[in-house]
This record gives structure tokens, C-alpha cells and sequence, in this order.
């Protein structure tokens, strides 16, 4: 999901399998509107893992499972996808990136899958942006990585009962300062997948003028 420019708004984008169209769905308080259906960048013949948006809300970045990676130009006014730019997976005898995630100034990319790769994508170019990568781990579990409200960045670590964690994620290479294994999970286990958080919520310096109003409910409910 990505907040709509009005800062009230939010767009819900899928990519669907088998193709290279994007569904892109506007929920407002009238409810969720058709999808504009946009076909843009590769076509792939996998059924897609994770796309993210970046914490701006102005591009858009798919994990192509299979493929490698696409980010793209989100206009999260018109909710228009544009300028795809590919990135090839890094080793060719693997299934490209499973998951993907921006860094909080939007100018780092962070692909994964049992590796994670950095990529400066501020030139928006594709020539640079692809000899920009820096393996930061490898041998990990098939992993997801998800930006936290610390605005650090949390993927699973090599030991499935805890969480690894990149420091600094706007700082080019090994300043970005990967920790393995910080966050213990107890007894619990973490392998394939995190929370798909709204980006924008962990992105410094959002201001909006909009009035919000927020309820908060605890409900309980009986299942039979």
C-alpha cells in the first residue's frame, strides 16, 4: 500500500503472476474503486514475491522471482506506474530476489533471498545502479526484510530463532552496518516471510495538513 498525495488516500497495488500487469486499487472512505490495470516492465513466468513501495510513496520496486528485480516511477497522485528499470539476479543459478525494501531516504535498495544485496538507486540509472550492488550477507534463510519504525531494517538472520538487522540502511556498503543474529525470537522462529508495513508510516519528515481522526478498538470475539 501507498499513501495517496492527498494524505488521507491510499493506493493497494498487486502484481499479478504469469504477466507484467500491475493492479492498482484506490481505497478512500467511498470504498475500494476497479483497478487501473497497468502493463509495464518484464513479463515473467513466476508468480511474483514481494513488491514495496518507497517510503516517499514516488517509486515502486517488485522482486521478479526468477528474474531479479524491477523499480519503478509511482505517480501516487494519478496512481500511474512508469520507467521500469531492471536489475538482473545477482547469482544466474539462483531464483533472483524474493523479497525487496527502500531504505528510509529512498536512495538505497535492498534485495534479498538466502543473500542480501545493496543498490544505490539515487542516479536512476540503470548502468550505475546494477554496478552499485555490495553483497552485505549470504547463507541466510530465504529471507524477508521489512523497515522498522527505528527506521533500521529487519530481515531473518542465519539462526531461525532470531532476526538480523542493518544499522544504518541509507549508508552506501559496509557503513549500512549488518548485525547477524540481534534480535532474539525466544522460542518463536522466523523464515520466510515479516509484516508488510506501510513504508511511509517509517519515513522521516512526513508532514501532512490533513485532520485524522483515530479510533482505537480492542474487541473480543467468540469463535465457535
Amino acid at each position: 500500500a501507498v499513501r495517496h498525495c492527498n494524505s488521507k488516500d491510499f493506493w493497494v497495488i498487486c502484481h499479478k503472476g504469469f504477466s507484467n500487469a500491475f493492479y492498482v486499487y484506490l481505497v478512500n472512505n467511498a470504498g475500494v474503486s476497479p483497478p487501473l490495470v497497468i502493463n509495464v516492465g518484464l513479463f515473467t513466468n513466476y508468480v511474483e514475491a514481494y513488491t514495496k513501495a518507497s517510503p516517499n510513496g514516488q517509486r515502486l520496486g517488485a522482486a521478479l522471482n526468477g528474474y531479479g528485480a524491477e523499480i519503478y516511477d509511482f505517480d501516487n497522485s494519478t496512481g500511474m506506474i512508469s520507467n521500469p528499470i531492471s536489475i538482473p539476479a545477482p547469482y544466474p543459478d539462483t531464483n533472483g530476489f524474493y523479497c525487496i525494501s527502500f531504505s528510509p531516504d529512498n536512495n538505497k535498495l535492498y534485495l534479498s533471498e538466502s543473500y542480501v544485496f545493496q543498490y544505490d538507486i539515487s542516479s536512476n540509472n540503470q548502468s550505475a545502479i546494477i554496478a552499485s550492488a555490495y553483497l552485505i550477507a549470504d547463507s541466510l534463510f530465504f529471507t524477508s526484510v521489512q523497515l522498522g519504525p527505528d527506521q533500521k531494517i529487519y530481515f531473518n538472520g542465519t539462526n531461525g530463532h532470531y532476526l538480523a538487522v542493518i544499522n544504518n540502511p541509507n549508508v552506501a556498503g559496509v557503513g549500512c552496518n549488518f548485525v547477524d543474529n540481534a534480535v532474539s525470537l525466544g522460542t518463536g522462529g522466523c523464515e520466510a516471510g515479516l509484516p508488510n508495513f506501510i513504508d511511509a508510516y517509517y519515513s522521516p519528515g512526513q508532514q501532512t495538513n490533513a485532520t485524522v481522526d483515530t479510533i482505537y478498538c480492542a474487541t473480543t470475539y467468540m469463535l465457535t
